[in-house]
Parts: structure tokens; C-alpha cells; sequence
């Protein structure tokens, strides 16, 4: 796309890296989500709130009394990787009370020490600032993903969500011979938007999105099935998340199943937590180095997902012949993950138990 201004072109400006973006976005942050909204970057909250995985910035709208969890991608990285197990861990993280009074102390804290920040309390006349945060932060939030263009993996995020997500596209351009000392942004601010999810005063069931209920109902279904077979996911419960699972023994090696609209999954996950992208690595050399041996075992091959660019891991098994959607397959895809789980843990097992870790 090219943009003519008097005459003047201004070409698509591609950016270096997530922070350069991040910080032009940042710079436009009430352009993009009003005049009454404030940001909070990750980089304090993380420190100072004790929850490791946060998004990259918190956005409070004080007018309508929502936040936003706010996640900042280029569109060439691995998209999936970078969303959505972060925004499922900070969804667990703030369903401890704990941490989700730690959250709203920190977030009160930097507003209170900000006189910009305190200023649009008080041009709203909102005189009991702890209070009004509490009340937003203990509502449901909503995700919105500025990325500098759409591409085919962001429906695959989206499915896989905690929470409702609005994909806004943030383009920059350059006049031409210049570069970008002479620039132009392009977006859709996000009151353009229609609300991501209409209220509702029915029960909780009700106020869940189509996606979480269908998450919901086959999760429940899978693990009334898994329970009579195994013990293994014996104490999970039915989740709106795309995922779940459970332990394998051993810290941050977890049996995750997960479901999405295209397909179904059974996966060992190698995450041992920040800083151990090395260890990780090394892990997951190790059984590989059993590939033949763990294979054989399963009675099937496996993708291996040794994620140079990431700092997890994973060892897993599609079915990709039916998702969440395929009410007429539901049952065959539940029955086949559980076997699958069941084949994979055992042909695992002694292996994982085997780790020097």
C-alpha cells in the first residue's frame, strides 16, 4: 500500500523490531483507545506485582469501565508462541486472589505516583480511585492485538483466547527519499469498533462467549472420558481455556491436551519457567535422542517441536480431521485424544523419569 499526501508518496515503513512498534503504539495509546483511557507498561507492573507473565501493557478505559490487556506483535514472528500461553498463564496467575490484589495494588500505586495519571481522575470527578480500579480490574478483560498486518494465524489465536480479542492493525509509513522523520500512522481507533461482547445480566454460563461454551462442553465431555481410562488428568476441571493439563512429575513438563476449531492436540509441554530457554533445549535433546524407542512405544510418529525461536518446547500428536466446531466427529476426536494421551504418557514416562533435571 502506498499513501499520497499533496502529492507526496509515503511508502509502508517496515519496523525493526516489537519495540520499535511497541513504542510508537504507546506514543498514540489515546488516540488508539480514547482520551479517557491509561496505559500501563509491563515493564513496572512485572516487577513489582510478583506475576512473571503479564501482557506487554494493562489499558484502563475509566469512561465505560473496562480494561484491555494489551499485546503488541509483528506479523512475520510466531504469533501463536507468543500469545497465547502468556495470556493463559496471566489468566490463571489472576484467578489468585493473591495475585490479582497484588495486580490491583501495583496498578493503584504507579496512578497514584503519576500527576498525569491522577489528573484524568479528577477531570472525571472520580474521587475514590482505589475503589473504581478495583471494580474495573475485577471485571472480565478484554485482549486486543496491535500487529502491523493480518495474516492467517491470528483466527487460530484468537479461537485459542481466555477472553474476548479485537485485532487492530497498526501500520506506519515514510514519505519517500526521507524515511521516517516524516511519517504517517495508520489505524482504526477502537471506539470505531462495536462493543466486543454485548452485556448481559444473565448467569455466568450465559455471559461466556459461543467459543468458551463450546470449550466448556467438549472439555467436560473429554474428561468424563479420560477419567474412566486414566487417572492422569483425574484432578483438571472443565475450562474456557483452549488448553489443559497437568503435570508429568517432573517441574514444567506438562501433558496439555488442546483443542481449537481446525484441530485437536496431544502434547508434552517443556516450559521450566523464565530464563530457561537452554535448559529447555536440553531436555528436549535428550528424548528426542529416544525417538525411535518412544515411537515405537506409541504406535504412531510425533511431531517434534524443538521451537529454536522460543523458549518452550513440545512434543506432541494432531488430528487435524476434525475441531471444535464438528458436533458429528466431537466424540470420535474426544475418544481419540484420550487414547492418545494415554499412549503418549506411557511411552514418556521413563524417559522423562529419567531427566537429570
Amino acid at each position: 500500500m502506498i499513501l499520497y499526501k499533496d502529492a507526496v508518496r509515503y511508502i509502508e515503513y517496515q519496523y525493526k523490531n516489537e519495540s520499535e512498534i511497541e513504542d510508537m503504539i504507546f506514543e498514540h495509546s489515546k488516540n488508539i483507545f480514547g482520551e479517557d483511557s491509561l496505559l500501563l507498561a509491563k515493564q513496572k507492573i512485572r516487577a513489582n506485582s510478583g506475576i512473571g507473565t503479564i501482557p506487554d501493557a494493562f489499558v484502563l478505559s475509566l469512561g465505560d469501565k473496562k480494561w484491555y490487556l494489551v499485546e503488541v506483535e509483528l506479523k512475520n514472528h510466531p504469533l501463536y508462541e507468543h500469545i497465547v500461553p502468556q495470556i493463559s498463564k496471566f489468566n490463571t496467575a489472576i484467578k489468585n486472589s493473591d495475585s490479582q490484589k497484588k495486580l490491583i495494588k501495583m496498578i493503584y500505586e504507579e496512578i497514584k505516583d503519576d500527576p498525569q495519571k491522577n489528573l484524568i481522575f479528577q477531570l472525571k470527578q472520580i474521587k475514590e480511585v482505589f475503589k473504581y480500579i478495583t471494580e474495573i480490574l475485577e471485571s472480565k478483560p478484554q485482549i486486543i492485538i496491535l500487529i502491523d498486518g493480518k495474516n492467517d494465524e491470528l483466527e487460530e489465536v484468537c479461537d485459542s483466547l481466555p477472553f474476548d480479542s479485537k485485532v487492530i492493525e497498526f501500520k506506519t509509513f515514510c514519505r519517500e527519499n526521507v524515511g521516517i522523520g516524516d511519517h504517517i500512522h495508520s489505524f482504526e481507533p477502537l471506539e470505531n469498533f462495536k462493543k466486543i461482547k454485548p452485556e448481559s445480566n444473565e448467569n455466568k454460563i450465559n455471559d461466556l462467549t459461543e467459543t468458551e461454551k463450546k470449550r466448556i462442553d467438549f472439555w467436560k465431555g473429554l474428561l468424563e472420558k479420560s477419567k474412566k481410562r486414566t487417572s492422569l488428568h483425574s484432578n483438571i476441571s472443565p475450562s474456557i481455556s483452549s488448553w489443559i493439563g497437568t503435570g508429568s512429575g517432573k517441574r514444567g513438563l506438562g501433558f496439555n491436551y488442546v483443542v481449537t476449531y481446525k484441530h485437536g492436540q496431544i502434547e508434552l509441554y517443556i516450559d521450566r519457567g523464565k530464563d530457561s530457554q537452554d535448559e529447555n533445549k536440553k531436555i528436549f535433546d535428550e528424548l528426542q535422542s529416544h525417538t525411535d524407542e518412544i515411537e515405537k512405544e506409541f504406535g504412531n510418529k510425533l511431531k517434534w517441536e524443538r521451537l529454536d525461536d522460543r523458549r518452550a518446547s513440545r512434543i506432541s500428536k494432531r488430528f487435524d480431521y476434525a475441531g471444535l466446531n464438528d458436533e458429528e466427529k466431537k466424540d470420535k476426536l474426544q475418544d481419540d485424544m484420550v487414547e492418545g494421551m494415554i499412549r503418549l504418557e506411557k511411552s514418556l514416562k521413563k524417559h522423562i523419569r529419567n531427566l537429570k533435571i
